[in-house]
């Protein structure tokens, strides 16, 4: 299923995209859902507070209000990577759409094969989920191929990411262990601790992860989680191989 917002200020304009898209649906047989919305700044706060996730993002370039290049970068600075592309009638912004980077940029009035296309590709594309996470007052949506472990400290929670930053929760471990409870990478291995697998390089007195990253485990349950950890490892071997 796709899922995609468009976000125009001119009404007209939605109306166009939305038959455009409705044509897609019905002539490719896929599942599409559209929300519209008229402002930049309903769509932030669709997304960032009431946690919307969209498989697309169609944006107009120039809307009263935030623009929709900066509707683009206020949702890149609060973790959202959902694709997204620009439609204009002006190239001039075409440097600061990849500056956000967007996956296309659409001339006005829109190519029905450019815009075909797009969302072809779109389908095509494998899939990364990712987890929505309540950080500064916003929602944040992490990939779960980005986290290396969830850390409780001192009645907070969190998450250290592979490229090194740590970002505080507002979710409870318990939570976070809940949502991610169907993907056998996530492994809860301490009341405090909850790591992924994919990035342990080895099981010692601690889960030692890349970078050399010590995570400690229950000790009394030593063999139980070492036996855990290394049938994770086999099953993915087996997977990969198949």
């Amino acid at each position: 299923m796709l899922s995609i917002a468009i976000c125009d200020d001119q009404p007209h304009e939605l109306a166009i995209l939305q038959s455009l898209l409705e044509q897609y649906r019905d002539e490719k047989a896929v599942d599409v859902s559209i929300t519209a919305y008229p402002s930049g700044e309903s769509l932030l706060v669709d997304i960032q507070q009431n946690g919307a996730s969209y498989s697309l993002l169609l944006l107009d370039v120039l809307m009263a209000g935030l623009t929709g290049i900066e509707t683009a970068a206020c949702l890149r600075e609060g973790g959202c990577q959902a694709p997204l592309a620009f439609l204009t009638t002006t190239r001039d912004y075409a440097v600061e759409s990849y500056e956000v980077k967007a996956a296309d940029y659409l001339l006005k009035p829109v190519s029905r094969a450019r815009l075909w296309a797009l969302l072809d590709g779109l389908q095509d594309a494998p899939s990364r989920p990712c987890l929505p996470l309540h950080i500064r007052g916003n929602i944040r949506y992490c990939f779960y191929s980005d986290i290396l472990f969830f850390e409780s400290l001192d009645h907070c929670i969190y998450l250290h990411q592979k490229d090194g930053e740590t970002l505080r929760c507002a979710e409870t471990l318990a939570a976070i262990a809940a949502a991610l409870a169907e993907d056998p990478r996530f492994y809860r291995c301490h009341k405090s601790y909850l790591i992924n697998f994919d990035y342990v390089d080895c099981v010692e007195d601690t889960f030692i992860l890349a970078g050399g990253i010590h995570v400690p485990y229950r000790i009394r349950e030593k063999k139980k989680i070492a036996n855990d950890y290394y049938r994770y490892l086999l099953k993915k071997s087996l997977t990969q191989g198949s």
